[in-house]
């Protein structure tokens, strides 16, 4: 009967270790993002976009994959 409760327990756990560990990572990635000058040219623009677009989706997507591997139903999918 407490099988699920404690599996629950330990699933929310992970869950929460690997969006610290990727939060951890991203953090100082995105702190010394710095544009050159006053004008801000198109590439650097886009990289910055796309920078935080991905580590976005890394958060959001990290821990469901972490649930999912520790269910036994790994997938890659998205």
């Amino acid at each position: 009967l407490a099988e699920k409760a404690i599996g629950a327990v330990v699933a929310s756990g992970l869950k929460l270790m690997v969006l610290a560990f990727v939060i951890a990572v991203v953090e100082p990635v995105l702190g010394n993002i710095k544009f050159q000058g006053a004008e801000i040219p198109l590439n650097e623009l886009w990289s910055v976009l796309l920078t935080s677009l991905a580590c976005t989706f890394l958060s959001w997507q990290a821990p469901r994959m972490a649930s999912g591997l520790l269910a036994g139903a790994p997938s890659i999918g998205v």
